[in-house]
């Protein structure tokens, strides 16, 4: 765990949703002439969906030598997400009875943007997320344990401050940093392909003082995420984290842009000088 200082920066359905405005009734009128014949179609039509379940009816009039009234109800129920749905509908009419089962699958085309390739660190003790971190920036070249022992306390019972971990790491590996505090999505990509970024996420909790407890992760690989919903060109991003936590197949996880964009402090940790 990591203690944060305070500052002052410090699926979708198938369907429409009920609150959504419904079209306005579908009216169209059709005219055909063919060897001294004619007609002309009247069409009334409406739909309406609630969840899952959707409805609709129509009525129609041919106009002409053989003309006459035709109608059709339908009701249906679909199921779906961004990447893939199904439906079912069934319709009574004039014409009799009628069903359609139908779906769509997109599967997402992924896109790696930005790798800083960053090596997993296990925390070798509870309060050692920072330390562990600095290890990964580092490439070895500061442990977690020789960064823990410049930093003092017991690491089973003590967290550190973000801002004395980062200055501690300098110390260590000769390297520049800066705190930036909170950064945009689009300012991260920015910074993620010139710069290790270290975040300080918030854990909710809060230490015997008072002080923040957060949790350090770095930031190692940002991804593209291309798909298609009903011929809509649909693109999404999502960073992967070095997250030092112990856990089954651990390692540089999927995390939701928020968890990054807000935290207490973001750090940029400048490469070694040639």
């Amino acid at each position: 765990m990591t203690q944060e200082y305070e500052h002052k920066d410090a699926g979708r359905t198938c369907y429409n949703s009920p609150t959504e405005a419904q079209p306005p009734p579908n009216i169209s009128v059709a005219t055909s002439a063919q060897r001294g014949s004619w007609s002309t179609t009247s069409t009334l039509g409406a739909h309406a969906s609630f969840g899952i379940f959707t409805a609709g009816g129509n009525i129609s009039f041919l106009h002409g030598q053989h003309g006459g009234w035709n109608w059709g109800v339908s009701g249906g129920l679909g199921w779906g997400n961004d990447t893939r749905g199904i439906g079912l509908t069934v319709g009574y009419g004039s014409g009799g009875w009628s069903w359609g089962l139908g779906g769509f699958f997109n599967p997402e085309v992924h896109t790696t943007i930005i790798d800083r390739d960053l090596a997993f660190v296990e925390q070798n003790a509870m309060f050692n997320c920072g330390p562990a971190c600095g290890e990964s920036a580092s490439g070895g070249f500061a442990s977690q344990n020789h960064l823990r022992a410049g930093l003092g306390g017991d690491p089973n019972t003590t967290g550190v401050g973000d801002v004395h971990l980062w200055r501690e790491w300098s110390d260590q590996t000769g390297r520049r940093h800066l705190r930036v505090g909170r950064l945009t999505r689009r300012e991260l990509f920015t910074a993620l392909q010139n710069f290790d970024v270290s975040v300080t996420t918030r854990t909710g909790e809060r230490t015997a003082d008072g002080s923040p407890l957060g949790h350090s992760v770095m930031l190692n690989r940002a991804t593209r995420q291309r798909t298609t919903i009903f011929g809509i060109p649909v693109t999404r991003h999502t960073f992967h984290v070095m997250d030092p936590a112990p856990r089954i197949g651990g390692s540089h996880i999927p995390v939701h842009g928020s968890v990054v964009t807000r935290p207490h402090n973001t750090f940029l940790l400048f490469p070694r000088h040639p």
